[in-house]
């Protein structure tokens, strides 16, 4: 069987000078600051390089104008604020792919997943009918060929229309001792319950 893997999609060129021009034109001009407007950024409280991610992003916008406050919370602040009180401007947050896109990817793009108060649900508020026709067709359709090309065309709708966009995608490594067979033989890697691992003789 093929991998299951739709084509990357390509991000938006990094491209300071047009995204000046945008703002420009949106008549969002700089006031005697510098600032063109003012934004608040929650960062969830899962380590140091989220808090570092969102300093990042602080510094790329406020050098076209936008004036941007990190907040910083324990985690349970972080959901009330994001998921229930819906006080925020932008997050950097994370997600994760899972075994499969239904499980992992829809939650965070189907229109009827935006629930308030469910943690990472669909905080963006997306809603688009092709994607969420998309995402439930893939849900339930058996041949690997159909689902591979909704999930590309579902990627394609989320590169143009950027609900989300993913800046990070850190590798995932696993460290055993040579001995320990079959720890991670199924979709879910070392989430899995471990039933078939054991310690080879040396």
């Amino acid at each position: 069987m093929k991998p299951f893997q739709a084509a990357a999609k390509s991000p938006p060129d990094f491209d300071p000078r047009e995204a000046e021009r945008l703002l420009d034109a949106a008549g969002r001009g700089r006031d005697r600051d510098g600032n063109r407007f003012h934004l608040f950024h929650d960062f969830v409280p899962a380590g140091e390089q989220y808090e570092e991610t969102a300093f990042q992003i602080k510094y790329a916008l406020e050098r076209v104008g936008i004036a941007v406050t990190v907040r910083k919370h324990d985690f349970p602040s972080y959901l009330k604020r994001i998921y229930a009180d819906r006080d925020f401007s932008f997050v950097t947050n994370r997600a994760n792919n899972m075994f499969d896109p239904t499980v992992g990817v829809q939650r965070l793009f189907w229109s009827k997943n935006f629930k308030p108060r469910l943690p990472f649900s669909n905080a963006s508020h997306y809603a688009n009918k092709e994607v969420d026709q998309l995402l439930e067709e893939a849900a339930i359709e058996p041949n690997p060929d159909k689902r591979l090309a909704g999930f590309s065309r579902f990627q394609e709708l989320i590169a143009r229309d950027l609900p989300d966009i993913t800046l990070l995608a850190p590798a995932q490594i696993t460290i055993h001792g040579t001995n320990l067979r079959d720890h991670s033989i199924t979709a879910d890697g070392v989430a899995g319950n471990l039933a078939n691992a054991y310690l080879a003789e040396r």
